[in-house]
C-alpha cells in the first residue's frame, strides 16, 4: 500500500501513514532497510529533508546487516543512492551547498539504472532528469541542465507514466530557453508543453467517461440482481409472522428514544457550556474594567505622590510609596494573567505562545539574557483551559528560576507537537542545581509547584542538571 500510494498514485503523507503502522510490527533488517528508504523518499516529496536524511542515517546504520544478508546487492545500493540523489537535489536546489560532482556521479548511476529498466518494471525515468536539471539551475548550469533534459526527450514518447510530469519537462525547457532569447526553441517547447496538457486533459476526461460507463454497467447488474432478490424476499416475508413487525416497532421506539435523549444531553451540555463562556466573557471584562482600572489608578497616584515626596526630602515615605507603586504593577501584572486566562476568545494555542513569547521577553531582556522561543508547525489549534492556564504558569515559573538563580547568559525554549503530546522545554547555560538543591530550591517552591501542576494536567515534568552545566526543564503532557 505504501509503495502504491507513494509511485503509483503520487500521495506521499498516504505512504507515510502505512509505513509509521508498519512500524508497530517486527521487521526483518532487510525489510527495514526498505522502509527507511521508502520514508525518505516521501518525506523529500514533502520538501522535508531534514527527515529525509534521518531515514538516510537509518540505511547507513542498517547497511552493514544488509550486506551480510546479501553481499553486493546491487539493489540495496541503488535504494541508498537513489534516497541519497533525491535529498542532494533537493538541497541543491534550496541551499546551493551541495558538492555538484557527487550529484553527477549520482545522476549518472541513477539515470543508468532507472531508463535501463523503465520499459520492464514501469518505472518513471523522467522524474530523474528533472530533480537533476532543478539542481543545475539553483547552482547557475543551465547549459547543463538543457543538456541533461534534452537527453531525456526520446523517452517520453515511450514512457507511459512519463506524462504525468511532461508538463514540468517542457517549462524547465521553455524556460531556459528563454532565458538564452532562443524564443523559437521555447516556442517550440511551449507547444508541446500546450499538446501534454491537452492529451492529459483528454485522458482525465476518458478515465471520467470510462468510470461512468463501469458505473452504469454495475448498477445495472445490480439491478438486475436486487430484482430477483426483491421477488425472492418478497416471497419469504409473506411467511414472516406479526411478531417481528412487533419487534421492528420496539427497536424503533427505543432508537428514537436514545436519539431523542442524545439530542437533549448534548443541549444541555452546549447551553451549559454557553453559560460558562458567557461567564467567563463576564468576568474577564468586569476584571479588566474595575479591578484593572482601580489599580492602574493606585499606580499613577502613587508615582505622583513619590515624586512630590522625593522633592520634599522625606526619603522614608519615598521608599514606602516605591513600594506601593511596585507592589502595585505587580498585581496589574498578574491581573492581567488572570484576565488573560479566563476571557474565553483567548483561549487558542496561537494566543498563548504570543503571551509565553512576550513574557520571557520581558523577564530576559532587562537582565541581558539571550533568550529564544521557537514552536513546531503542527500545533493543535487549542487547549483546555485548565491545560492552558497551568501550562502558561509552569512556563513562567521556569522564566523565573532561570531569571532570578540560574546566572544564565543564554536561555532556550521550545512548544513542540508529536504522536498526540505537547512537549515545552525551557533550558539554560547556567550554573544548573548545586548540590545542595532540592524540589524547594532554585527559586522557592519553583520545581515543585511546576510537578504539581504538571500533576494537575496529567503530565509529566523532567528536570536535567549537572552543577556548572545549566539546566533543563521538560513537561510531556499527553492530549487526546
Amino acid at each position: 500500500l505504501a509503495t502504491l500510494h507513494l509511485y503509483r498514485l503520487y500521495q506521499p503523507r498516504q505512504a507515510l501513514h502505512y509505513l509509521r503502522a508498519r512500524e508497530a510490527f517486527p521487521r526483518s533488517v532487510d525489510v527495514r532497510f526498505v522502509d527507511a528508504a521508502l520514508m525518505a523518499t516521501a518525506y523529500r516529496d514533502l520538501s522535508l529533508t531534514d527527515s529525509a536524511r534521518v531515514q538516510l542515517a537509518v540505511m547507513d546504520s542498517l547497511w552493514p546487516d544488509v550486506e551480510r544478508i546479501a553481499p553486493g546487492n546491487p539493489e540495496n545500493k541503488v535504494y541508498h543512492d537513489d534516497v541519497l540523489f533525491m535529498i542532494l537535489c533537493t538541497e541543491a536546489a534550496k541551499t546551493k551547498q551541495v558538492n555538484m560532482d557527487t550529484l553527477h556521479r549520482l545522476f549518472q548511476d541513477e539515470v543508468a539504472f532507472v531508463e535501463g529498466g523503465y520499459k520492464k518494471y514501469g518505472w518513471n525515468p523522467i522524474t530523474v532528469r528533472i530533480d537533476y536539471a532543478n539542481a543545475l539551475l539553483a547552482n547557475g548550469q543551465d547549459r547543463e541542465a538543457e543538456v541533461v533534459l534534452k537527453g531525456g526527450e526520446h523517452i517520453l514518447a515511450n514512457c507511459i507514466k512519463c506524462k504525468y510530469h511532461a508538463i514540468e519537462f517542457y517549462q524547465l525547457l521553455v524556460g531556459i530557453l528563454k532565458a538564452r532569447k532562443d524564443f523559437a526553441g521555447a516556442f517550440h517547447y511551449q507547444e508541446l508543453n500546450v499538446k501534454a496538457k491537452r492529451e492529459l486533459d483528454i485522458e482525465a476526461r476518458r478515465t471520467s467517461v470510462d468510470q461512468v460507463l463501469a458505473s452504469l454497467r454495475f448498477e445495472q447488474q445490480r439491478d438486475s440482481l436486487t430484482l430477483v432478490n426483491q421477488r425472492e424476499q418478497a416471497a419469504a416475508d409473506a411467511a414472516v409472522s406479526r411478531g417481528k413487525s412487533q419487534r421492528d416497532l420496539l427497536l424503533i421506539g427505543g432508537a428514537l428514544a436514545l436519539v431523542i435523549a442524545a439530542l437533549l444531553w448534548n443541549r444541555a451540555r452546549l447551553k451549559r457550556r454557553l453559560q460558562v463562556e458567557q461567564l467567563r466573557t463576564r468576568l474577564s471584562r468586569d476584571l479588566h474594567d474595575d479591578i484593572g482600572s482601580t489599580l492602574s489608578s493606585i499606580n499613577i497616584l502613587s508615582s505622583v505622590a513619590q515624586k512630590r515626596v522625593e522633592a520634599s526630602g522625606d526619603s522614608d515615605a519615598a521608599i514606602a510609596l516605591s513600594k506601593i507603586s511596585d507592589r502595585s504593577q505587580r498585581l496589574m501584572r498578574d491581573m492581567s494573567d488572570i484576565v488573560w486566562s479566563v476571557d474565553p476568545k483567548k483561549d487558542s494555542l496561537e494566543d498563548l505562545v504570543i503571551r509565553m513569547r512576550e513574557f520571557g521577553t520581558t523577564v530576559m531582556d532587562p537582565k541581558g539574557i539571550d533568550f529564544t522561543f521557537s514552536t513546531s508547525q503542527n500545533l493543535p489549534s487549542a487547549l483546555p483551559v485548565e491545560v492552558k492556564n497551568n501550562l502558561y504558569l509552569i512556563f513562567k515559573e521556569a522564566m523565573n528560576n532561570a531569571a532570578k538563580h540560574a546566572r544564565a547568559t543564554a536561555v532556550e525554549s521550545r512548544l513542540s507537537w508529536e504522536k498526540q503530546i505537547l512537549r515545552l522545554e525551557v533550558s539554560d547555560n547556567g550554573t544548573g542545581l548545586g548540590p545542595a538543591s532540592d524540589e524547594s530550591g532554585h527559586g522557592g517552591n519553583g520545581l515543585r509547584n511546576m510537578r504539581e501542576r504538571a500533576a494537575e494536567i496529567k503530565g509529566e515534568l523532567h528536570v536535567r542538571s549537572e552543577p556548572g552545566k545549566g539546566l533543563r526543564i521538560t513537561l510531556l503532557l499527553p492530549l487526546r
